[in-house]
């Protein structure tokens, strides 16, 4: 046993003296080749036979289409766009894909392969360069590939990103051509160019990693002694380097002075440096993306094994600081370079972490250096070195002792298999690998690409990534589909500009929330889409609430929307026991629907009169909803080009542009509440709202009155959330806001004893008592007792539990503000509180958004408000949904909003007359049934209670002829009934009652008949029908007993002898003043009037149009309009506008009456049907379509005829690269609606050249990149000259006292002050120990003893494994922990430095010959040996 075991280990560690005897060609090529055969059998062992979601779906589905688009800068996508390194994919990703898939082989085959290949090129390039820098044994080698090549930062990429990976897999052959080029075995210049030709197959998409990568190399030239041969080295490859790099790297600053960056808003420093701790960093886990459970679930399982598992965390460690280890030790060649190359990538990567200087190091991140934001990109600079350190603490450590090298060589091999666990448990690629995309999909994008022409396509409903039920592509399956159609889809990337983005985005949530309306038809006419491909196949935990039947409500509620075709299955279910519970009603996987009267991609439209508008770009879409923007009147959007022009008649105020906090990774409910004008963001930057500067400013803000603010420890209403979980009803304020129905809850990311609610009051005031609601439901704790704090002091109060308002104790005396902190619990899992209201003697809050005043100039250069203001609430959806076969109701589906159930607004206005009107909706289910059922008519319904807020959930729907109806009895109803007015005497012996789930039999329901003439009972049967004995009766009530928990759902109730209730979808409802929702201006009570809408509309929860009985009158400035929310109705919109006819005001009727001054009254009739002297009695505009004679990715021609100066517009984004000609003359650009490309067009006809101008340019870098990768071939090819050959470039003296200054510096930069204390007096007192270890007269004493364990390789290896240890399994405290037995471990290691010289073995036999003897001031020499 003991000669097989010291045979292998002759073999694993071999010393450089008999390297090259003991390593024959074919053996080291067959263990090179079992390497690769293992790697590829790593690959081809995820997801056998599917495709993965890796790199991107075009390769394997369409590289050919994508590699022909990537010729040219734009692309007609996302409204237009411009393609992000797309040239990238040209060298060598997409060859290699274009090859093989036309060659027949599977596209999954094909998948595995490029996985292998990146794989096999990091294992076999590190096992190169460990045998040219005379670096351990035989297996020594392959053990620094494997590790390297399947490091947890490679476990990360692999299977998902492999590109990014790409720069480090090819760094190991970038060096090694100039290891040889330095060692005098290659010219200078072949050298050089050879390691340009491996940087060129890094390829060019993921320029910050092939950047990163740069750095090794470079410190490699750079520690070579002085001479000739590096000077020339130097230069060769920076000039190679840089010719190779042309044909991506010129593209790369074209785009970034063309493209709208989405750096801002991907993320920002602190996500991705708050994971590089000095023990996340050595062990090769400082991606972010490694930590990320997306929807539950880990979006790169192996990564995350390794970021939270403890075992793995303290195994990874461990090989870290065995590489490390290898590090200290003397024998290891060119230890100068690699001790270099471990400190600078620590030094970066833990950049921003930690310290002083993570603040200053984050905002250069956030500015400057954005690009290198992911600093994990750098993990070469850190794995390249302590890979190599293994493997030569595995040769050389105990080199005469074997006791020592095996079990080393054992732990080393050993630990480096198990980082490869996670690779065979949980897998290196994201889940949901597919066999294809379906058939049904492909046969969409035909069908759309063959119609579509030059329209758009609007994706519905948004999704974050690619995520279906058939699988996870992540990439959008049309990418690669779609060959002639355009199309767009809200995604965490805001693709094009923020201004289409912004729109998009709106018009997705409106049908996310079910919320359609002619004005959102009207909307997407004027943005060009011609079709709506509706995907009920998404992933149902991915897309949010954005369930199919919101989708199709939204469809069904917006005329002008028709569905022309299906494909593939149905999804969803066919039935369900609760209609509760069926929130996954089936449809058909694939829908298309047509927008009638969409308008063209491009044409003309009058520039006359165009308006102007403060907000975001989706106030188009509100203004349309309102009827106030109606047709293809161009609109200036804020201070855009031509705005100060329009006059304020042509001007709309809106309260879109709001100051508030945006997550833009969370596609549904992104945004906070409003905030106030002093308050502070609460996320870190470096943009908080997707904004362009012409239109950010001014913003609506948020203001208290009666308060000076409420605040909480934390939020469901800010950024801090789980995603689609934020609520603005959840704010601190709903906590005062006089509703029982809204307030506030905490995030439960925090203990419920953490937290707290304070109101700030105007003024110091006296407190006797107080009472508060807390919440007590299934979404928070029970609070037990709480603690008011004030300026005098703090008492505790138990709380009963036993009653709705709960009696809080206050300290006595006048304070300015009060605190309430939650001090006990109920024990219950749910990490919630919530705080429903509370009440303070003498303190009325109040909470208004008020729309900036500062809005757009009058033409004669005044800040008069604008005519017309146009405000609404956002982010609300009501907790019932019509789906395909019911209506179903659950608390997930609502959200509140931040306006709650009241709408408060503080708008700009001009002294005079408005008019004011709205939207609303009817959600009192007693007004519901007084409403719909009137006196007189029969039957007449009503319920105990209601469990939603639309009257179609209510009696009602017990009563009526609809099977999709279902009454939803109150979840804390324990006696729920239904009571009816039949009208007249009936005879009564059975009734029919339907459940949802009577198909299964019948329901445990007991139900009591009662009637004026007896009381019955009787049980639910399987077919519906309840007998009794027979009665007369007039009246009847139903009332439910379940057993258990069961929740009271009735399907329909038949009463024989009595028509069911009619369909009310038809007629009209008109309600007289005083019946519409009653308004406060400025503290006077106004009366409304219900004017448009349908019965139907308030039975099925859509908006009905109000309007105020009279015109309000101000006397200018400020005019604040309030509707409460204990009211019949909940208010949407507000419109205010002038009497004489405003925009839009053709939808106000009545006569005008006279004001009265001073304060706002009502006076006069609601409005005027005259528009004089306004923008209304213009004519609708149209965008009149243009013959189309070219429309390329890069050049269009369009014949033009006009008799007006006019717009030529675009349905695409607006950039500046874009250029424009009619005749000759260069036309000026406009950006119309914030976001669409147009040009002035004078009166006449001709052709408008369209060209984008960088596209030129754009392709000829690439030409003349490839001329120049073709020379560097010539260069790299070509015989050098018969010169005399130049000495050898060995390693320089790098000085050891040069490095120990670095131990203070990084301890600074990782750990702050005492960081730098810390790691500074471990490398002084381990350099002391290590010194008198060394001093033969100190031989026995304590510190010699310490210092002779200090010489080994081992105290760098414990303390990093200790660090894992304390990380992996010590919590909070041991990650501290971990982070100062980092610094102990690097203080060891710059302790370490003081070397003797190299061996003269570093050069190979004939430059030894020929340099003579070797220097002997080699690398590492301490400051005093001269």
């Amino acid at each position: 046993m003991s000669v097989i075991s010291e045979a292998w280990i002759t073999r694993l560690t071999a010393p450089p003296a008999t390297f090259g005897a003991s390593d024959t060609g074919l053996r080291r090529r067959l263990r090179l080749l079992a390497g690769c055969l293992f790697l590829a059998a790593v690959a081809f062992n995820m997801a056998p036979g599917m495709l993965i979601a890796e790199t991107k779906l075009d390769m394997p589905i369409n590289p050919i289409g994508f590699l022909s688009q990537a010729l040219n800068m734009w692309d007609q996508d996302y409204l237009g766009h411009l393609q992000n390194q797309a040239y990238g994919y040209i060298f060598p990703m997409g060859p290699f894909y274009t090859l093989l898939i036309n060659a027949g082989m599977p596209p999954w085959v094909v998948q595995r392969l490029w996985v292998t290949l990146i794989l096999c090129v990091a294992f076999v390039g590190v096992a190169q360069v460990a045998r040219a820098l005379r670096i351990g044994g035989q297996l020594a080698g392959v053990l620094a590939g494997l590790a390297y090549a399947l490091a947890p930062h490679a476990q990360a990429l692999m299977g998902f990103n492999s590109v990014e990976f790409a720069p480090s897999a090819v760094l190991p052959w970038v060096l090694l051509f100039l290891i040889r080029g330095a060692r005098g075995e290659t010219s200078p210049r072949r050298a050089a160019c050879l390691s340009a030709l491996a940087f060129l197959c890094a390829g060019g998409i993921n320029a910050a990693a092939e950047l990163a990568v740069l750095v090794v190399p470079m410190i490699y030239l750079l520690t070579r002694a002085r001479g000739p041969r590096k000077r020339r080295l130097i230069a060769w490859w920076l000039a190679a380097i840089a010719a190779v790099s042309f044909w991506w790297l010129v593209p790369l600053v074209m785009l970034g002075r063309y493209v709208f960056s989405f750096m801002p808003f991907t993320e920002n420093a602190w996500t991705t440096t708050v994971v590089g701790s000095l023990t996340n960093v050595l062990r090769g886990m400082n991606s972010w993306v490694a930590f990320l459970p997306v929807d539950g679930r880990p979006f790169l399982p192996a990564a995350y094994e390794h970021a939270t598992t403890p075992w793995l965390v303290l195994v990874t460690a461990l090989v870290a600081g065995l590489g490390l280890a290898g590090l200290t030790l003397a024998r290891t060649p060119e230890r100068a370079f690699l001790l270099l190359t471990t400190l600078v990538g620590v030094a970066i990567l833990v950049a921003g972490h930690a310290g002083p200087l993570a603040e200053p190091l984050r905002a250069l991140l956030d500015g400057p250096l954005a690009p290198f934001r992911n600093l994990h990109k750098f993990n070469a600079l850190v794995r390249l070195p302590l890979v190599l350190g293994l493997a030569a603490l595995v040769s050389y450590v105990g080199a005469r002792r074997a006791v020592v090298r095996l079990p080393v060589a054992v732990a080393g091999a050993g630990l480096v298999g198990l980082t490869l666990v996670p690779v065979a448990a949980a897998g290196i690629a994201p889940s949901g690998a597919f066999a294809d995309v379906p058939e049904h999909w492909r046969q969409a994008a035909s069908w759309l690409d063959d119609r579509a022409d030059q329209g758009t396509v609007l994706v519905l409903p948004g999704a974050r990534r690619g995520e279906y039920t058939w699988g996870r592509p992540l990439d959008e399956p049309f990418q690669p589909l779609l060959k002639k159609a355009r199309w767009v889809s809200n995604t965490i990337v805001p693709w094009g500009t923020a201004g289409s983005n912004r729109l998009v985005k709106a018009i997705d949530d409106r049908f996310a929330n079910g919320q359609g309306s002619e004005g959102l038809t009207q909307a997407l006419r004027r943005m060009g889409v011609r079709y709506l491909l509706i995907r009920n196949d998404l992933d149902r935990v991915a897309f949010g609430d954005a369930w199919p039947a919101r989708v199709h409500e939204a469809l069904d509620r917006s005329p002008g929307l028709n569905r022309v075709r299906g494909f593939g299955p149905t999804v969803g279910f066919e039935d369900s026991s609760t209609g509760a519970g069926w929130l996954d009603q089936p449809y058909t996987s694939l829908e298309i629907y047509e927008v009638a009267g969409a308008r063209p991609v491009v044409g003309t439209v009058a520039a006359e009169r165009p308006l102007r508008v403060s907000g975001g770009p989706e106030a188009l879409l509100t203004m349309a909803e309102e009827g106030v923007l109606d047709d293809d009147r161009p609109v200036i959007l804020g201070d855009d080009p031509g705005a100060d022009a329009i006059p304020a008649a042509d001007t709309v105020l809106t309260d879109t542009m709001r100051r508030r906090e945006l997550v833009v990774s969370d596609l549904r409910r992104p945004y906070g509440e409003t905030m106030t004008p002093d308050e502070p963001y609460e996320g870190r930057g470096p943009a908080y709202d997707l904004t362009d500067p012409a239109w950010a400013d001014p913003k609506t803000v948020a203001v208290f009155t009666g308060i000076k603010g409420v605040t909480a420890s934390s939020s469901q209403s800010r950024l801090g959330v789980t995603p689609g979980t934020r609520d603005g009803g959840q704010q601190p304020y709903a906590a005062v806001d006089f509703d029982l129905r809204t307030g506030w809850r905490s995030t439960g990311w925090k203990p419920p004893t953490e937290q707290w609610l304070e109101v700030r009051f105007t003024e110091p005031i006296s407190v006797p008592s107080m009472q508060a609601v807390f919440e007590r439901s299934e979404n928070a704790v029970t609070v037990s007792e709480v603690m008011v704090e004030t300026d005098t002091g703090r008492v505790r109060t138990r709380l009963g539990l036993t009653s709705l308002w709960e009696k809080l104790n206050v300290p006595q005396g006048r304070t300015s503000r009060l605190r309430i902190r939650v001090t006990g619990v109920l024990r219950d899992p749910n990490p919630r509180v919530g705080i429903t209201e509370l009440s303070i003697p003498g303190v009325r809050p109040g909470r208004t958004l008020v729309v900036p005043a500062e809005g757009p100039a009058s033409s004669a250069g005044t800040s008069e408000p604008g005519r017309t203001v146009v405000t609404s609430r956002t982010d609300t959806a009501p907790g019932c949904m019509l789906g395909s076969y019911a209506w179903t109701c659950s608390d997930r589906l609502r959200f509140v909003g931040e306006d709650g159930y009241a709408f408060d607004r503080s708008v700009p206005v001009a002294t005079g007359r408005r008019v004011l009107e709205g939207r609303a909706v009817l959600t009192d289910q007693r007004v519901a049934e007084a409403l719909l059922m009137p006196t007189g008519s029969f039957p007449r319904a009503t319920a105990s209670s209601t469990a939603g807020d639309i009257p179609a959930t209510g009696a009602y729907a017990a009563f009526d002829d609809d099977r999709r109806t279902i009454w939803y009895a109150g979840d804390k109803d324990l006696a729920p009934s239904l009571s009816a007015e039949l009208g007249r005497k009936v005879t009564l012996s059975r009734l029919r009652v339907d459940f949802p789930d009577t198909r299964l039999g019948a329901p445990p329901v007991r139900v009591t008949i009662e009637t004026d003439g007896g009381v019955r009972y009787a049980w639910a049967s399987k077919d519906g029908w309840i007998r009794f004995a027979p009665m007369r009766a007039s009246r009847v009530k139903l009332t439910f007993a379940a057993l258990g928990s069961w929740r009271m759902e009735v399907l329909g109730v038949a009463v024989p002898g009595v028509a069911p209730l009619p369909a009310l979808d038809t007629q009209p409802v008109r309600m007289p003043c005083g019946f519409g929702p009653t308004l406060t201006v400025n503290g006077v009570e106004t009366p409304t009037e219900i004017h448009s809408g349908t019965l139907g509309d308030l039975l099925n929860g859509r908006p009905v149009g109000y309007r105020a009985c009279e015109a309000v009158w101000s006397q200018g400035g400020t005019l604040r309009v309030r509707a409460a929310a204990l009211q019949g109705f909940r208010v949407d919109s507000m419109v205010l506008r002038a009497t004489g006819g405003g925009i839009g005001s053709a939808k106000s009727t009545g006569s005008t009456g006279s004001g009265s001054d001073g304060g706002a009254t009502s006076t006069g009739a609601a409005g005027s049907t005259g528009r004089a002297g306004s923008a209304g009695d213009a004519a609708a505009v149209t965008l009149r379509p243009v013959a189309v004679e070219r429309w390329d990715a890069g050049e269009r021609r369009v014949r033009v005829s006009t008799t007006e100066p006019s717009y030529l517009a675009l349905g695409e984004n607006f950039n500046r690269g874009w250029q424009a000609s009619l005749g000759g003359r260069v036309l000026e650009p406009a950006r119309l609606d914030g976001w669409r490309q147009a040009w002035l067009l004078p009166p006449g006809s001709g052709t408008v050249v369209m060209t984008y101008a960088p596209d030129g340019l754009y392709r000829t870098s690439l030409i003349a990149g490839w001329a120049l990768v073709a020379l560097v071939v010539v260069l790299a090819l070509a015989r050098p000259r018969p010169a005399g050959r130049l000495p050898a470039s060995p390693p320089a003296t790098v000085r050891a006292a040069w490095l120990w200054p670095l131990a203070p510096a990084l301890g600074l930069l990782a750990e702050g002050w005492a960081g730098a204390v810390l790691t500074g007096l471990v490398a002084a007192l381990a350099l002391w120990l290590r010194g008198v270890a060394g001093a033969g007269h100190s031989a026995g004493g304590p510190p010699y003893r310490i210092g002779r364990v200090l010489l080994t390789p081992f105290p760098v290896a414990a303390a990093l494994g200790a660090a894992g240890l304390a990380l992996g399994y010590g919590g909070d405290a041991g990650a501290v922990a971990a982070q100062y037995l980092c610094l102990v471990a690097l203080g060891l290691l710059l302790a370490a430095a003081r070397v003797p010289p190299p061996p003269r073995s570093w050069l190979p036999a004939r430059a030894r010959a020929q340099d003579g003897p070797l220097r002997q001031d080699g690398p590492l020499q301490p400051a005093e040996r001269r």
